[in-house]
């Protein structure tokens, strides 16, 4: 890991070097936190809090990816005028018409379209960012979901309309 920030790019040795270092923080000898995360899973019988497994594959490498960057600037702290890369690419997103630097928190889906198809809230009434998991994960919600919200989408594209509303056209 002594290579960390020496080159703009994280090499394939030095990210296998982190993952495996990361297994070992949490107490395993694997090579791949993907394995170490099912393999946590299946110990604790599925009843395992996201927050306490390893980062995936694919965030670990944003990870590692930002770290690295972060390290190539730190590393040519005293050259004057160093040439730096925007961070685009680099674990970040920017957007250069409003200058905007945001994170890219996940490098691949966060599980299979026929997972998440079967997703489904539980919503009393209608949903919202604070109860809907349909939402929460940036999805529309399902005819499997427990009421028909604004958020959700039917087969032809068509959203419906919120059947606990109240509003009415009103005429002048």
């Amino acid at each position: 890991m002594a290579s960390i920030g020496e080159e703009w790019e994280v090499s394939e040795d030095t990210f296998k070097d982190t993952e495996a270092l990361v297994c070992q923080i949490y107490g395993k000898r694997c090579q791949s936190v993907d394995v170490l995360r099912y393999g946590i899973h299946c110990a604790k019988g599925g009843k395992v809090d996201p927050e306490a497994l390893p980062s995936c594959e694919s965030s670990l490498r944003l990870h590692v990816t930002r770290a690295n960057y972060q390290a190539a600037i730190w590393r040519r702290a005293i050259v004057p005028l160093p040439v730096i890369p925007s961070p685009g690419g680099h674990g970040w997103e920017v957007d250069n018409i409003s200058n905007v630097v945001e994170f890219v928190w996940l490098g691949s889906k966060s599980a299979p379209d026929e997972v998440l198809e079967l997703l489904s809230c539980t919503c009393k009434r209608a949903c919202t960012v604070d109860n809907c998991c349909c939402l929460k994960a940036g999805l529309k919600c399902t005819d499997m979901c427990s009421v028909q919200c604004e958020n959700m989408v039917t087969d032809d594209g068509v959203q419906y309309e919120n059947e606990d509303s109240d509003s009415e056209d009103v005429e002048d």
